[in-house]
């Protein structure tokens, strides 16, 4: 891909001009594109590797391949999946101690999340940071996490495809634009931008070229991460 990292001169002078650019709802957080939507592999039964023969009744599995960290001291673990007495964990893990995961279960009482590990334990998601490898890592429609544009709220930073042609509104994204945002509209055809200021979802296909990193917004959309802030 031709890298398109450019000044900010060149960017304010493609960027959108209204001023001021209303932003979206606030606390809205959403794909520039909806992809297709596709999941990690499911298991076809009940029963876990990570398990041997024990059914898994309360809740469902999926395949999910890479490795669980532990974000503080004292994470308390589980050797099955009955979370309903606490003194059943398998112990506690301490800060940055990593677990291979095999597999992600989800309960079916609450949607809580637990990756389940090749040695049989469950660790809480929310108190793990999770790395994805193998089939899962694959899973470019995977949430990535959230990102801020980085740039003036007069102005929008162009998005790319890989190949590094620039995205243009076509009419089902220009509906939804000019919904969100009545005072800044834009037609089928004009290239498409983020507004400084604003929030999206970014999905698990960054990518580098020519030392420039690219956030994936949804299907062949990217944006250069120079201008974007990490929030999730």
């Amino acid at each position: 891909m031709t890298n398109k990292k450019f000044t900010i001169a060149a960017v304010v002078a493609a960027a959108i001009t209204a001023a001021p650019i209303a932003a979206p709802a606030i606390g809205a957080i959403a794909p520039v594109f909806a992809a297709t939507s596709t999941t990690a592999t499911s298991t076809a039964t009940t029963t876990s590797t990570a398990t041997g023969t024990k059914a898994i009744t309360n809740g469902t599995v999926k395949l999910w391949t890479g490795n669980a960290t532990a974000k503080v001291d004292d994470t308390i673990i589980y050797n099955d999946n009955n979370f309903t007495i606490r003194d059943n964990g398998a112990g506690y893990a301490q800060k940055y101690t990593t677990y291979t995961v095999t597999h992600l279960f989800t309960r079916k009482s609450d949607g809580a999340k637990f990756y389940m590990t090749d040695d049989g334990k469950y660790l809480p998601a929310k108190d793990f940071n999770f790395t994805a490898t193998g089939a899962t890592a694959e899973d470019t429609t995977l949430p990535l996490g959230a990102i801020k544009i980085n740039y003036n709220k007069n102005y929008g930073i162009q998005v790319w495809t890989k190949e590094g042609k620039m995205v243009r509104f076509n009419d089902v994204d220009a509906a939804s634009w000019n919904k969100a945002h009545p005072k800044t509209k834009v037609k089928v055809g004009d290239p498409k931008k983020l507004t400084g200021q604003t929030t999206w979802k970014v999905f698990n296909d960054t990518y580098t070229a020519h030392g420039t990193t690219y956030y994936n917004l949804g299907g062949d959309q990217y944006i250069d991460a120079s201008y974007c802030v990490k929030i999730k």
